[in-house]
């Protein structure tokens, strides 16, 4: 998993064939095939940024960083 844009690409092929096939087989009014085109890109975008973002919290969540420092002594004054 590490090319992200070939991960999008995939799953953008998935969402569109099943919404394509759910399109062709609905008994409702078909829609143009450019909203569908259009879902799809923002799918593609929605995994591209979706991964961008989880990089992002993920590196200052699992660095982890050293010991906590608490203080459990007595208070001074």
């Amino acid at each position: 998993m590490d090319n992200i844009f070939v991960v999008g690409c995939v799953i953008s092929t998935v969402f569109f064939l099943a919404k394509f096939l759910e399109m062709r087989f609905s008994v409702e009014e078909s829609r143009p095939l450019k909203y569908l085109m259009r879902d799809t890109v923002v799918v593609y975008a929605s995994c591209i940024i979706g991964y961008y973002l989880l990089l992002q919290f993920q590196s200052e969540v699992s660095s982890g960083g050293g010991s906590i420092e608490v203080f459990t002594d007595n208070p001074g004054f």
